[in-house]
Order: structure tokens, then C-alpha cells, then sequence
């Protein structure tokens, strides 16, 4: 019986097209390279290759295609459930989990981290979508799920650096470039905006944010939406140039909205994003002051719009950041 047991995994992993290895042993839990758990029945044991390029074919097809009913009373019988992703194991009397495909692995991508979110993935961090849901080629990205009803996916993050003329250049420069998609932490420092490779005009909303450190939420933005979504917006969808209107943003600090412009050039007054030349509402004043940050998202006149002071209250561990959905 065991060795029919062997011989069945020994057959699965072949129709998997994967590197398998099947060894006497207690029942284990593994990764399969993308954040999927993968456990064995009892008995045996096997690993599995980050080669795997579809989900588990039963008699050479494609599990989403049919449905395989059976019931758990012959020893090696083997079934997929399609609704959870699993490849069970009957024992005699239990179905045993073989491996399952967790949502957001790489092996079960999902559509936007909005779309994760809406099917029950509520934790913050990385997980695998199709950037361009055309193109079938899943690429790994940072969710922001607790914040302002999740789903959103984090292009950008800039640790908090000394309000001095050079670092208000390296900001200008990251946030006047975009480069491809890929996982962008709370506790990085992005050399770009990474949203090449996504399907912009999927995506409609945009936060410019806060946050006074990589462990909180971003407490004050800029927001605005656009229904046809984020195809060729600045910034996002490459720089539209110095002092041009971005859009109208409603700022989290006031609940006012307004028209907001791009900074001027890295020399001065200001980089990142306001409303004249002087009322920056998130970025650099780059004038070589001390308390060159701004971010606080207020409506005030000239010089006032900072958040000198919470940033001074946070540190050296805030961050800008920016977050589509």
C-alpha cells in the first residue's frame, strides 16, 4: 500500500511537469517559490520546483476545466478541488492536503491587489498579480491592504533624508522617472516610480502620502480619482514637466480640493507637488533649509503647508509614499 501510495505522488509530480522527489518519511510542509504552501500526506514526502508553470492537470487537463468527483474510500485516490486550489490524497478514510495554491502565489496570481482584496487576502505585503492582465506573466508587488479600504498597490517609497539641496535632487530625479514593477516596501527608498508594465487604465485612483514611519499607515494625502483611469497621468505615467498642472486633489488635512502643479526644477523653490511656487504640499522645499520637507496636505498661504514639526516628532523613520488602486 505504500509503495502505491509512492507511485501515485510519483505519477502526480510527473504530470505536474516538475522536479519531484518522493522519499519515506513524516509529512512536511514546504514552499514552493512563491509563497504557496506545500505539504505531503503521511508517509512521504516531496518538493517542488520553482519550474511549475500551470496549475495541477488531472489526466492531461487543465483542472478549471472539469470538475473531478470522487469520494475518499480507496487508499491513493487522488482528487483537485478547483474552488481551493488543492491536490488531496486519500488515505483510506481522510482526504490529506497534498499542496495547495494560495491566492496571491505565484502559482495563483490575482488580477490587482484590489481584486486580492476583494477575495478575502486582507494582509499587507507581497504577493504576485498580472501586472497587464493581458499578458499572462505574473510579476510580484507590494499590497497595501489596511489602508483606506485596501487593495492599493505601493509604486513608490522614499525614506525620510536631511532637507538639503542634493537630496531634493535624488527626489526629483525618482519621482521624474518610472521603471518596472516590482515590490516596493515600507521601508525602502525608491530610485523610481514603478509602474511600467502595468495596465494604467485599469487602475483609478492615486494617493500622494505620509506616513511618519514604515510601520504606520499613511496619515496624510493628496488623493484623487479618474475614471478612465491613470493612462497617461503625471508622475505616474511618466513626468509631465516642471510647474503643469497635475490634477485637482483633495488633501486629507483640510478636505479642501484644489488644483495641484508639479514643482519647479531642482534648483528651486520647490520639488514634488503644490499649488504656486511656494505652497508645497508634499516634497522638498529646496532652498538648503533644515526643515525642508513638506507634507502635510494643508491650505494655507506661503511657507505654512508643512509638517515641519511632525516630521521633527517622527524622526528620522517617516517616508513619502505613493499608492495606486
Amino acid at each position: 500500500m505504500a509503495s502505491y501510495r509512492i507511485l501515485c505522488l510519483w505519477c502526480l509530480c510527473v504530470l505536474l511537469h516538475q522536479n519531484c522527489e518522493v522519499t519515506a518519511g513524516t509529512p512536511c510542509t514546504q514552499s514552493d517559490g512563491g509563497g504557496a504552501a506545500v505539504t505531503s500526506s503521511p508517509g512521504s514526502s516531496y518538493t517542488v520546483s520553482t519550474t511549475f508553470t500551470h496549475s495541477c492537470p488531472w489526466n492531461g487537463q487543465l483542472p478549471e476545466l472539469i470538475d473531478v468527483p470522487c469520494t475518499c474510500e480507496k487508499t491513493g485516490t487522488m482528487r483537485y478541488s478547483r474552488e481551493e486550489r488543492e491536490v488531496e490524497f486519500c488515505d483510506g478514510e481522510n482526504w490529506l492536503v497534498m499542496f495547495s495554491f494560495k491566492l496571491g502565489s505565484l502559482h495563483r496570481p490575482g488580477d490587482s491587489c484590489k481584486a486580492l482584496f476583494d477575495q478575502g487576502v486582507h494582509e499587507s505585503g507581497a504577493y504576485w498579480i498580472f501586472a497587464d492582465p493581458s499578458v499572462r506573466q505574473p510579476s510580484q508587488v507590494y499590497c497595501e491592504m489596511d489602508f483606506n479600504g485596501g487593495g492599493w498597490l505601493r509604486v513608490y517609497n522614499m525614506m525620510a533624508r536631511p532637507g538639503n539641496n542634493a537630496n531634493a535632487a535624488l527626489f526629483y530625479q525618482s519621482i521624474t522617472r518610472n521603471d518596472d514593477v516590482r515590490v516596493v516596501s515600507s521601508s525602502s527608498t525608491s530610485v523610481s516610480i514603478y509602474t511600467n508594465g502595468l495596465r494604467l487604465e485599469n487602475y483609478k485612483e492615486v494617493v500622494y502620502g505620509w506616513a511618519p514611519s514604515s510601520d504606520d499607515i499613511v496619515s496624510h494625502f493628496g488623493y484623487y480619482m479618474k475614471t478612465s483611469g491613470l493612462r497617461g497621468e503625471c508622475h505616474i505615467d511618466g513626468f509631465c514637466g516642471n510647474n503643469q498642472v497635475m490634477g485637482v486633489m483633495k488633501g486629507s488635512v483640510t478636505n479642501s480640493q484644489r488644483s495641484y502643479k508639479t514643482g519647479s526644477d531642482p534648483n528651486y523653490p520647490h520639488v514634488g507637488i503644490g499649488w504656486t511656487t511656494q505652497q508645497i504640499v508634499w516634497g522638498y522645499d529646496n532652498n538648503g533649509s533644515p526643515n525642508g520637507h513638506w507634507a502635510n496636505w494643508a491650505d494655507t498661504e506661503c511657507c505654512l503647508a508643512a509638517n515641519d514639526e511632525l516630521m521633527k516628532r517622527a524622526g528620522e523613520s517617516w517616508r513619502y509614499s505613493i499608492l495606486i488602486r
